[in-house]
């Protein structure tokens, strides 16, 4: 905490917070000898998040490769011709992080690391390159999510955005529902509902669709292009229907 500039009041609190925590196990009507917690963060607590993230805020240093840490999910690349220089580089990352990990008593979550080989030769990309983690081997993924997004090795979201299309559908489908009832067909309420709930999943990693081509991404334009049809549609049943209770 105070390399990162946290001092005073606050470091003392969170001080004092974390050293000699008693803890207990409870099993049954059983109930254990109390211990101190010598490690770790307390369980539930709403600071535990943001100080494992203090407590990890170094790790990028390790690394030596070109890196980008979101939470605790942690993702290292290299980039050259040859994927065995890169598979020879990023072995020796993966040492290092390995090393800062037993230092600071770290477990890395071997089952959820993978690889994967950004590429436009499909002979590469048939390659299958040896990185590994305490000796054990790492997957290859073909179609890996990170951040909800599904990536493809030529980038070209096609699988992303056919499943954002999948899902956007069947929200639009359940909005649909919506309107068929009494409450449901109002003007400002089918707006609301398309925008918070539809449209806001499209709108997930906007920036990153751009790089798509215009095949896939019209696969979105004709989802928002059926809500507006529908949309206008509905707004002119609701009318004739006030027009009816009029008469």
């Amino acid at each position: 905490m105070r390399e990162v500039e946290i001092h005073g009041r606050l470091y003392q609190w969170v001080k004092y917070f974390l050293v000699n925590r008693m803890i207990q196990t409870k099993k049954n009507n059983g109930i254990s000898s109390k211990l101190i917690q010598e490690e770790g963060l307390p369980q539930s607590s709403s600071l535990s998040c943001t100080l494992f993230l203090i407590f990890i805020n170094d790790l990028p240093d390790v690394v030596q490769a070109k890196k980008t840490l979101y939470a605790d999910d942690l993702v290292m690349w290299h980039t050259n011709k040859h994927p065995g220089i890169s598979a020879r580089l990023l072995n020796e990352d993966l040492d290092r992080l390995q090393n800062y990990c037993d230092k600071w008593k770290l477990k890395i979550n071997s089952s959820k690391t993978v690889y994967f080989v950004f590429t436009k030769s499909l002979r590469v990309a048939k390659k299958n390159i040896r990185l590994s983690l305490r000796g054990t081997n790492l997957k290859k993924e073909e179609i890996p999510t990170y951040l909800g997004v599904k990536l493809d090795r030529q980038l070209a979201l096609k699988e992303h955005i056919q499943d954002l299309r999948g899902r956007a559908n069947k929200r639009l489908q359940l909005v649909k529902r919506l309107a068929s009832t009494s409450w449901g067909a109002d003007k400002n309420t089918l707006r609301q509902l398309y925008i918070g709930y539809v449209r806001s999943l499209m709108e997930y990693n906007l920036a990153l669709q751009s790089i798509s081509c215009k095949t896939n991404k019209d696969l979105l334009d004709r989802v928002q292009s059926q809500a507006l049809h529908f949309w206008r549609n509905a707004l002119h049943t609701n009318s004739c229907m006030r027009d009816s209770y009029k008469h």
